[in-house]
């Protein structure tokens, strides 16, 4: 299995057990950073969650060398847990904010064989940030996310669609994933985005058990 699998199992793992909508680590822990973004592209921000995910190494481990075992991680943005861009102090560019899963930051750095500092804070479990007046919230199931090359091609489809200012993760159960999609426009808008692409169809079927809170969109990851 690869190092991340392993790590992808581990946040599975965390969600289903805590099954609460609190997986992000907020701003100011140190598995979430703050880093300038030229835009809002895709590769723009993949580029950006890439020097996120370094600092945030470094933070956890307290060792510069740990840099480096970012590039164990091919996709970066799958250990991504919440993200949202907001405008730098002064109103010059704009900043991108990535709080990433601290089971899966722990297990890039333990593959890399770095050390977790024992101090390392972790944010404790907290409700989601105010939207902005321009995005709603919409809670979204994803069937069929049986491997990590899945959940990446998932979490990428939401973070690319227009409108979209911050996905999280909210809880994992089988292969059944549940986000919190921020959207301008709302349901209606995210729902026209996804049906354009080619990695999600929509979905009737429940998922086992009960999700917290309510489900308004429902897909599943196509083969």
């Amino acid at each position: 299995m690869s190092q991340s699998l392993r790590a992808l199992l581990v946040v599975f793992a965390v969600v289903g057990t805590l099954a609460q909508p609190a997986l992000a680590a907020e701003v100011g822990s140190a598995y979430a950073a703050e880093v300038p973004v030229a835009g809002e592209e895709a590769a723009q921000r993949s580029e950006a969650v890439g020097r996120a995910l370094r600092d945030v190494l470094v933070r956890v481990s307290g060792d510069p060398r740990a840099a480096g075992a970012a590039r164990q991680v091919k996709d970066p943005g799958s250990l991504v847990a919440e993200y949202q861009y907001r405008p730098a102090d002064g109103g010059a560019g704009r900043l991108l904010r990535v709080a990433f899963d601290p089971a899966a930051v722990d297990a890039v750095l333990r593959d890399g064989g770095f050390a977790v500092k024992e101090e390392a804070p972790r944010a404790p479990d907290a409700a989601p940030r105010p939207l902005s007046g321009s995005a709603d919230r919409v809670r979204v199931q994803v069937r069929g996310v049986d491997s990590l090359a899945t959940y990446a091609r998932v979490v990428r489809q939401f973070q690319g669609l227009p409108g979209v200012e911050r996905v999280t993760v909210r809880a994992a159960r089988g292969d059944a994933l549940v986000l919190d999609v921020d959207v301008r426009g709302g349901a209606d808008e995210l729902d026209r985005g996804v049906r354009a692409g080619e990695t999600l169809a929509p979905d009737t079927a429940a998922a086992p058990g009960a999700w917290p809170g309510a489900v308004r969109l429902s897909y599943r990851a196509r083969p």
